[in-house]
């Protein structure tokens, strides 16, 4: 029986990383892809947004994890064959408390089998969630460049306005400056991110738990410690180029959460006229809309945005187009 292992995470946070790295640091040149059979493990897994350099095998929901760890195991390899698993796939009636039922089964359950390394967000970094990121086409292991990876995030974007936003959308006019306020005007009624389906996960069972906040600030030794408790020796020769990848990985990570970690100053230097620098924030459409709906919704002011399109780089400028609100909210 071919031995299997699950890197489980309800969020997305970095599991594809951490995946990545288990293979990397065990010495495999090569591993199992359910899409391709036996495909390199990279050097370097990051492409400049995620790790999806690396072709894991990423299974949606309860019925995937069972189904593909059936067949791994059916395989006839000696070297030990790894998944992402995740949460089922939603669409707009899918109601959160049932994916989060859907993945505790498969968690309860696939860590009673084999070895699992849980993955679990940081709920001090809520807005991490925010920022548009590379969603994937038809096809998991579909390595993207660059390019695509920006075609792909206006993709998840514009389906985003089409799935919750159609009726208003097809009455106004399609331009940058109207879809952000759009979005600011509604972004209080998207739900954050929750970590309730915890309550419902039997952690008695044996697993490798990760709070994603270890990864991300303290990479190392996180992974010292995970490959100690799966009981897989480091191969040390391989440890410097982890290190190239992570400090990539983690400037990666950073530019989505520094967003969260300067969003109350932003807002006060915005209201207030105080001069802070926003070059060094990587800031998307989604995040310049959270910062004018917040000054809707918090200061019952709005921006002067008609013909703007991209917020210009520093606070002061943004005080500069301050006006009352005037929408009824």
């Amino acid at each position: 029986m071919t031995p299997v292992m699950c890197f489980a995470s309800r969020h997305s946070v970095g599991a594809t990383f951490l995946n990545w790295s288990y293979h990397w640091l065990a010495g495999h040149d090569m591993h199992w892809n359910h899409c391709r059979g036996m495909t390199v493990v990279p050097d370097n897994p990051n492409t400049g947004v995620n790790a999806h350099f690396f072709a894991k095998n990423f299974h949606d929901g309860n019925d995937q994890w069972h189904q593909y760890l059936e067949e791994y195991r059916a395989l006839d390899q000696t070297q030990i064959v790894t998944f992402y698993g995740g949460p089922m796939k939603i669409d707009i009636d899918t109601k959160q408390e049932d994916v989060d039922v859907d993945f505790a089964a498969a968690f309860n359950t696939i860590s009673s089998q084999i070895p699992v390394v849980l993955l679990v967000e940081s709920t001090q970094d809520p807005w991490y969630f925010l920022k548009i990121r590379c969603q994937n086409p038809v096809g998991n292991n579909q390595l993207l460049t660059p390019q695509e990876n920006k075609f792909y995030q206006q993709q998840y974007l514009d389906n985003i306005i089409e799935t919750y936003f159609k009726d208003s959308f097809d009455a106004m006019d399609k331009n940058i400056w109207d879809i952000r306020e759009l979005l600011a005007l509604n972004f209080k009624h998207i739900a954050k991110q929750s970590s309730l389906y915890r309550n419902l996960l039997n952690l008695s069972m044996p697993h490798v738990y990760v709070d994603v906040k270890e990864l991300w600030f303290d990479g190392e030794s996180c992974m010292q410690r995970v490959m100690l408790q799966l009981g897989q020796p480091i191969q040390q020769d391989r440890m410097p180029q982890w290190q190239v990848a992570y400090r990539d990985w983690q400037a990666s990570q950073f530019d989505i959460i520094k967003f969260g970690w300067y969003l109350p100053h932003i807002i006060e230097s915005i209201v207030n006229g105080y001069n802070f620098d926003l070059s060094h924030i990587r800031m998307d459409l989604f995040c310049e809309a959270v910062i004018q709906g917040t000054l809707i919704h918090d200061h019952d002011l709005n921006l002067k945005c008609y013909g703007l399109e991209k917020f210009p780089g520093n606070t002061l400028e943004l005080h500069q187009l301050l006006e009352k609100n005037t929408h009824n909210i």
